[in-house]
């Protein structure tokens, strides 16, 4: 079984305890593709090393494992702040609605008032003299 990206990421990091991490580096010594997966995070975190280097201030103190860590982890579906707007908003038509009860009927009573549209009625035919 293959270890999860977030082992291979806290094993470059060095925050493996020593006995996970000495069991990591041999299965990745002997698995091909937890080796290419590990050279691989190693390019990923020499790069954003070296991109923070290209910054005029100092670095901030991150680990690639806390990015990481943020990068996946799960985000809720819906926020609460969506529900609180969506229930506002349903409310304050409720309210307007109860206000006019005019407004209610007309929304929703059948309409009797349809009116036949104007068709223009036929001329006569003018006679030609011959």
């Amino acid at each position: 079984m293959h270890p999860p990206d977030a082992d291979l990421w806290a094993l470059l990091d060095g925050s493996l305890p020593p006995g996970q991490a000495a069991g990591l580096r041999g299965h990745a010594s002997a698995c091909r593709e937890c080796a290419a997966r590990l050279d691989a995070a190693a390019a990923e975190s020499a790069e954003l090393v070296a991109a923070l280097a290209l910054l005029d201030h100092a670095p901030p103190a991150l680990t690639a494992v806390s990015v990481f860590r943020r990068a996946v982890r799960p985000r809720p579906a819906v926020r609460p702040a969506a529900i609180a707007a969506g229930i506002a908003l349903v409310l304050a038509a409720a309210g307007g609605l109860a206000a006019h009860p005019a407004l209610v009927r007309a929304l929703f009573a059948p309409s009797s008032a349809v009116v036949p549209p104007k068709v223009p009625a036929p001329r006569p035919a003018a006679h030609v003299a011959a």
